[in-house]
């Protein structure tokens, strides 16, 4: 959004951040088509009038439009661990006789695994980081969720379409251990935009409908007196220590590490290879190059392109 270029990044500051070129990089390498069956797969529709285009190199960058009612029910796989339970809106319908002839409890698709509890977890554990000052220093002080008992986890991502005319947050509490208690499973998602569909200018989620989230959270979780309670984390998620920058194992010329969470069997395996010791050329203070004077010394690389 920002229009800036910051090279090699971690998958968690990419989604925490919204940067949008890793995510456009990512649904390629995943296949458009992959990420679209996904998406249908957590209970997200098309505008019909885009039907034909869903599966667009822009996709990810807020291109095509989807119901906010399906956005909550697939972020709300994601807080259940990647169980998808449908939101709905009738519970039960009579008739001028009292008999029931549907009752959701009863007669609605049962709840249905769409992602895997480790990919779930993954997914909370980077969107909890924008409600923790220590995780993100540019908006976690803004959206933490403070009581008197101290900080309330949640999790808060940002939504703004490419042509500034849809802004949105959304955000869950974590749930309690016990499946069976459903108080303070607490979903919501605030939209800002022009009832015209006109533009709104050079306005970003982060500065709009993230505060109507955070305030309206806040109030509810105060109102009913919730529990501070931490988001569940699978027994199988491995903890690595890993470069910050590449995300790889440490290397020899790695300086700054951070220990990072994976699901079982996707750990990294390779040490870092991007950086490297390389030659500066005396003359011209320039990286060496094939051709250039003061060639390696013994331990050292050349620059490549």
């Amino acid at each position: 959004a920002s229009g800036n270029q910051r090279g090699p990044v971690r998958v968690r500051d990419a989604l925490k951040y919204s940067w949008n070129i890793p995510v456009t990089k990512a649904q390629q390498l995943i296949g458009t088509q992959n990420v679209v069956d996904q998406a249908v797969r957590m209970g997200l529709s098309w505008d019909p009038r885009q039907a034909n285009n869903v599966a667009a190199p822009s996709l990810t960058l807020g291109t095509i439009a989807v119901h906010m009612l399906d956005l909550a029910g697939a972020y709300g796989a994601i807080a259940d661990g990647g169980v998808l339970a449908k939101p709905f809106l009738i519970q039960t319908i009579k008739d001028r006789d009292g008999n029931v002839i549907y009752d959701h409890a009863a007669d609605a698709q049962k709840p249905e695994r769409v992602l895997s509890e480790d990919a779930a977890y993954l997914v909370t554990d980077i969107l909890k980081d924008n409600t923790n000052p220590a995780t993100n220093i540019i908006w976690g002080q803004r959206f933490q969720l403070t009581t008197d008992k101290g900080r309330r986890p949640a999790t808060l991502k940002t939504g703004t379409t490419n042509d500034f005319r849809d802004l949105q947050a959304f955000g869950y509490l974590a749930a309690d251990a016990d499946p069976t208690v459903d108080e303070g499973a607490i979903i919501t998602g605030v939209w800002v935009g022009n009832s015209d569909f006109s533009k709104i200018k050079d306005v970003f989620a982060a500065d709009g409908p993230t505060f109507i989230w955070h305030d309206y959270m806040a109030e509810v979780t105060a109102a009913k007196k919730l529990l501070l309670r931490n988001f569940i984390r699978p027994k199988d998620i491995v903890s690595v220590k890993v470069d910050a920058l590449t995300g790889m194992l440490p290397g020899e010329f790695t300086t700054q590490t951070v220990t990072e969470d994976f699901a079982p069997g996707h750990q990294p395996t390779e040490k870092d290879t991007l950086h490297r010791k390389l030659v500066v050329e005396a003359a011209t203070g320039k990286i060496w190059q094939p051709g250039c004077g003061d060639p390696p010394r013994a331990g050292e690389t050349a620059a490549v392109g």
